[in-house]
């Protein structure tokens, strides 16, 4: 995971300076957490089926866990900790067969909530800077998400058959290499 995190940062230009932002602007977020957490249950439970729907108490528990999230999102010191716990929500996601798809589009849901309480909280430039570092290290979580989704999805299958992963990579790369074949054909005939 740790290359991963790595990588990420360097990709989206993440820093301390980040955090300590998000640290310092914590006083006027936290007022706005608990009603992110609303907004995105709203939409989220809005495009479910009426039978999918938690019950009003499930619902209460999960905008606290979503609440408790962006808090410690915006007091993280970047440590260790934090990011394995990231990590692990990407198995929680599977469990909830969540779609990777779903977790990052209420991801960016959540980016663009907090956009518009920065842009309506903070004097232009430092909206700028807060949604800023909350975009930055809000795409690292969406990484080490999608990663921790993928490299666990992975393994799962990969035990319960008994395939070793190098094998189910190679077999990946081979049936990935005939889907490719396959849209270029279909390319073509459409050309």
């Amino acid at each position: 995971m740790q290359h991963i995190l790595k990588n990420l940062v360097t990709l989206t230009g993440a820093s301390q300076q980040d955090f300590r932002l998000l640290k310092d602007a914590a006083p006027y977020l936290f007022d706005w957490t608990p009603v992110i957490a609303k907004q995105y249950y709203d939409i989220l439970f809005s495009n479910l089926p009426k039978d999918a729907a938690p019950s009003a108490e499930e619902r209460r528990k999960l905008e606290r866990e979503l609440d408790g999230w962006m808090k410690k999102i915006i007091t993280n010191n970047m440590d260790n900790e934090f990011w394995r716990e990231q990590w692990k929500r990407g198995l929680v996601h599977i469990k909830a067969k969540t779609s990777i798809h779903m977790v990052l589009g209420m991801i960016s849901r959540i980016q663009l909530l907090f956009l518009y309480i920065c842009v309506n909280e903070f004097e232009l430039k430092q909206a700028r800077k807060v949604y800023g570092a909350f975009k930055r290290v809000t795409d690292l979580v969406a990484g080490i998400f999608a990663e921790s989704y993928f490299e666990n999805y992975l393994g799962a299958v990969g035990t319960a058959t008994g395939v070793s992963k190098k094998l189910l990579e190679r077999e990946i790369f081979v049936e990935v290499d005939k889907m490719i074949g396959q849209v270029r054909g279909e390319l073509e005939k459409e050309s």
